[in-house]
């Protein structure tokens, strides 16, 4: 049996409009609503003329949209495919640290990776190899990445940006924390929908020991998966608003308040778009996902930051007595399978 979805503004049941991918849309169509009458009454002569010809043009009635897949019970700890266990036969763990920093800090294609470790090193290895080494390195940095306790402030930036894959745009969403500049939650996905939004938006709340609430500064641009987000966050218990500052210059209050915080996700969108276009785009999914979760771990732990006096912006205290670069990605991996090991005894 289907639920019954009243109006919150005029008490008569919505009616069900529109059949899409993940949701349903249910429009309220009594035209003595409040929520109608307010909306008419806001339109100028100009708008009105027009909305008495093309009445499809304007969303004056209360629309509500039911989600048919729950976004709240997806696993946000599933591992990239194609990760293999650690089992160094003709090289060894620092051969892999090389191609990481190569890879990763450097932003080589694993060819180019390939060639300098020959070379540079005289490693001589297949850039397949190199492919391999960073999809078993990011399954198993991710669980570290993701519980890290990074004591997030209130103020969160969220955007999205996007990748190639095969030629087709794959988008990247992100949210961080706008004071101290960590990634706190992270997707890639094909759609541009509510989905991906609500999971990113997930894993960084998941980032509080406890919600601030009303009082977290949740800024994004106006696209409007991130107040359908919020719609279903409010639905589950989580009660925050999305403050969206539109356009490029400040022409409102709020963008004049908030355009800041919109320029440091702009900026963490060009520097990830530089850490790939060496790439011309990725061969596969799972490519993609590996870069941007190897990303995440050099971008919040190992990277100089200006903000931070050029140190990381999460100082571990096992990373800092280690001098090299490739030292460091083997000591991440090893705290990462620690933490591992540590949560499947309990």
């Amino acid at each position: 049996k289907t639920a019954l979805f009243i109006c919150p503004y005029c008490g008569h049941a919505l009616s069900k409009k529109k059949d899409r991918k993940n949701f349903y849309v249910h429009k309220c169509v009594n035209k003595k609503c409040d929520f109608y009458l307010n909306s008419l009454a806001k339109l100028s002569l100009k708008d009105l003329e027009e909305y008495k010809n093309d009445k499809h043009k304007f969303k004056l009635h209360y629309i509500y949209r039911e989600f048919t897949t729950n976004y709240f019970d997806v696993d946000l700890s599933s591992m990239p495919k194609g990760a293999t266990s650690l089992k160094f036969r003709n090289f060894s763990s620092h051969v892999m640290g090389l191609c990481l920093t190569y890879n990763v800090n450097l932003g080589l294609s694993t060819r180019h990776t390939a060639r300098a470790l020959w070379e540079i090193h005289g490693v001589k290895i297949s850039h397949v190899m190199v492919s391999r080494y960073a999809i078993t390195a990011a399954a198993l940095v991710k669980p570290y990445v993701d519980n890290y306790d990074y004591k997030p402030t209130n103020y969160l930036a969220a955007d999205e940006t996007y990748t190639k894959v095969k030629g087709k745009t794959q988008y990247i969403w992100l949210v961080m924390d706008a004071i101290k500049k960590s990634i706190l939650g992270y997707q890639a996905s094909f759609t541009r929908d509510t989905g991906p939004c609500i999971l990113t938006m997930r894993m960084a709340f998941d980032k509080f020991k406890e919600f601030p609430g009303k009082s977290l500064k949740f800024i994004a641009d106006g696209y409007t998966a991130y107040k359908l987000a919020q719609q279903q966050f409010n639905l589950n218990g989580f009660d925050f608003d999305v403050t969206q500052v539109i356009g490029l210059t400040n022409n409102d209050s709020i963008s004049t308040e908030y355009r800041w915080v919109k320029q440091i996700i702009e900026r963490l969108n060009r520097t990830f778009k530089f850490s790939y276009r060496v790439t011309n785009g990725f061969g596969s999914e799972e490519g993609s996902n590996t870069h941007l979760a190897l990303f995440v771990a050099y971008y919040n732990f190992l990277r100089p930051h200006s903000y931070a006096y050029f140190e990381p912006l999460n100082p571990i205290p096992e990373l800092e007595r280690i001098s090299t670069m490739p030292g460091k990605w083997q000591k991440l991996i090893e705290l990462s399978q620690q933490l591992i090991v540590k949560n499947q005894v309990v």
